[in-house]
């Protein structure tokens, strides 16, 4: 028998406000994962005294195989946190907060020295905390670390590893909460009460960015998020859904401004340092409070704020393709038309005429072998550079239909037209025959004189 005195046992409403809610040791806010609550394994009683030391420096931590912890400080206080409030397993990462009574926030606030914070980042963190936590009491110490209690009385503490970030460390992707958060917001109607369509969209949303994460949404849209690698954290709904009115306030109701023109590239699947080095631009250019831009293998660009939140971009959202572009006249390449080639019917060009006339371009321009020419029918011939230039020459500045047996009379008749006269068959023939008779008549009179 042994009695537990009432100052350990009882606390008042002042000491709720007090660091570490007036408990001498308190529990961590993130429950462990484990494969059976009944028979833990080495790995997964260390992984929960860990979890334990954090939130409780200095502690001697000894965890049973069922997950209790009996926690005994630097002071020789000891005391018991029962395994249900340390362990979870698989079926809980389903429910909402996924097994845990507190939620962490996803958001880290950037601070000049994690050791010693302004009371400016103190309530940035406390706002960050609450957001995920709405109605609990938040009380956050000089370090960083949070001391969470819910409406339920529940108590935990979220370690300032998971709530803070060095402000010279914002791009460290390591030192991030390993869960992506979307930069696009959801269009609800009413953000007090999701309709099951909004919660879905959602959800899909952040999926999107978390590929093989569970993700449960509740009814105001927060959402918690467990990663593959068991990493759980909950991303605050005023940075998952948006109204008519945060539409008109800024940045079209999106976490950040994704008002920037895409960046054309070659190859979607097989993006360039040159593309990424074009977008990551052009999203600085919108968002002047960008730190920095990183862009995974698919494209996906993690946008990282000096302030240390940061949001996920899909690469659909930054890259599109890169249309072929249809030069203008001035950029036309100069064609050197060769000699017109004879056709039998200008209206139906034979195989062999047609490879006739693309050999005869080919020759007048010996660049066109690295081209594709098409020769229609007709005689109209397009040719396809290989930078995607395209020219379309007409027929008649390549063909000509095959010359007649009167090509020599045309020709006189056209030299004579030049100089003003005309000349005709009839003409000609009548002009042959006046010269023959008139010889016959001198050969007549020569005869009768003799």
């Amino acid at each position: 028998t042994a009695v537990i005195p009432a100052t350990d046992l009882v606390k008042s409403a002042e000491d709720a406000t007090k660091p570490n809610a007036g408990n001498d040791i308190v529990k961590p806010a993130d429950k462990t994962l484990v494969a059976d609550p009944a028979k833990l394994t080495d790995a997964e009683k260390k992984a929960i005294e860990d979890k334990v030391k954090a939130v409780n420096p200095g502690a001697t931590v000894v965890v049973d195989d069922k997950g209790n912890a009996t926690v005994t400080t630097p002071e020789g206080k000891t005391a018991v946190i029962p395994a249900t409030d340390l362990v979870k397993s698989e079926a809980d990462l389903g429910k909402e907060n996924a097994g845990n009574d507190v939620n962490t926030p996803t958001a880290r606030t950037a601070v000049a020295n994690k050791d010693a914070l302004t009371d400016a980042e103190k309530e940035a963190v406390k706002k960050a905390v609450e957001a995920v936590n709405p109605g609990a009491t938040v009380v956050v110490d000089d370090k960083g670390n949070a001391t969470v209690t819910t409406k339920d009385g529940k108590v935990a503490v979220i370690p300032a590893s998971k709530l803070v970030i060095p402000a010279d460390k914002v791009t460290d992707t390591a030192a991030q909460s390993g869960i992506n958060t979307p930069a696009t917001r959801t269009l609800v109607a009413n953000k007090d009460s999701l309709t099951p369509e909004e919660i879905a969209k959602i959800k899909a949303a952040i999926e999107a960015v978390n590929p093989g994460a569970i993700v449960v949404v509740d009814a105001k849209g927060n959402a918690t998020v467990t990663t593959k690698d068991g990493v759980t954290a909950t991303i605050s709904a005023e940075q998952l859904v948006k109204d008519a009115k945060d539409v008109a306030a800024k940045n079209n109701g999106e976490n950040i401004n994704l008002d920037f023109e895409k960046q054309d590239v070659a190859d979607l699947d097989n993006l360039t340092d040159a593309d990424k080095a074009g977008a990551k631009e052009k999203i600085k250019a919108a968002n002047p409070n960008v730190a920095e831009v990183i862009f995974d293998a698919k494209g996906n660009a993690t946008v990282i704020l000096k302030d240390g939140k940061s949001y996920t971009i899909l690469a659909k959202d930054i890259f599109k393709k890169e249309e072929a572009q249809v030069p203008s006249v001035n950029t036309l390449p100069e064609i050197n038309f060769p000699e017109k080639v004879q056709v039998g019917d200008l209206t139906n060009l034979t195989d062999e005429e047609k490879e006739a006339v693309k050999q005869a371009l080919i020759k007048a321009n010996p660049e066109l072998k690295e081209a594709k020419i098409t020769v229609s029918v007709t005689g109209e011939t397009t040719i396809v550079y290989p930078d995607g230039r395209v020219v379309v020459i007409p027929a008649e500045k390549l063909v000509v239909a095959k010359a007649s047996n009167n090509t020599s009379n045309s020709k006189l008749g056209q030299r004579l037209a030049n100089t003003g006269a005309t000349e005709t068959n009839t003409g000609l023939a009548g002009l042959g025959m006046a010269i023959l008779g008139g010889l016959l008549a001198i050969k007549r009179r020569k005869n009768d004189e003799k």
